[in-house]
């Protein structure tokens, strides 16, 4: 399953020489191919997917500015990051404590894309489940 993300990475390389050439053939059948993930709270509803190397929580993604205490104590450097990217999401203001991505924010991992939307500390594993509820863990790890 993993090495599907290098492949993926090869696509997007290839996609983007072929796009400034004038052919866009890959363009419909690399959206086939992306397996979407979403991280749903009370306030919470982010869309993510692999992206090569990285983990992208897509634009129009909703994520609660709320952050629990217990993780902004045990990773303040993230809680940092997250109201930095917040704060240049929004402009300073947020709609019932919900930002609305504005573009598409990369991270290294699914843990750390999960806790910027969840705003707590999360195990990517279970966090991120697929349209039809199943969790990473279900779909990567065990195979179904």
């Amino acid at each position: 399953e993993f090495k599907l993300h290098k492949l993926q990475k090869i696509l997007d390389d290839s996609q983007l020489i072929l796009t400034s050439l004038g052919y866009d053939i890959l363009s419909v059948a690399q959206e086939k191919t992306e397996q979407i993930w979403y991280c749903r709270t009370k306030k919470t509803d982010a869309k993510a997917t692999f992206r090569g190397d990285q983990f992208v929580i897509f634009e129009g993604s909703k994520i609660d500015i709320n952050a629990s205490d217990t993780w902004i104590k045990s990773y303040p450097n993230s809680y940092k990051i997250r109201n930095e990217i917040l704060a240049a999401q929004m402009g300073g203001v947020a709609i019932d404590d919900i930002v609305t991505l504005t573009k598409d924010i990369a991270f290294r991992s699914p843990n750390d894309a999960g806790g910027f939307a969840a705003g707590r500390n999360v195990n990517a594993w279970t966090t991120w489940k697929n349209e039809n509820g199943q969790t990473m863990d279900e779909i990567m790890r065990k195979g179904d």
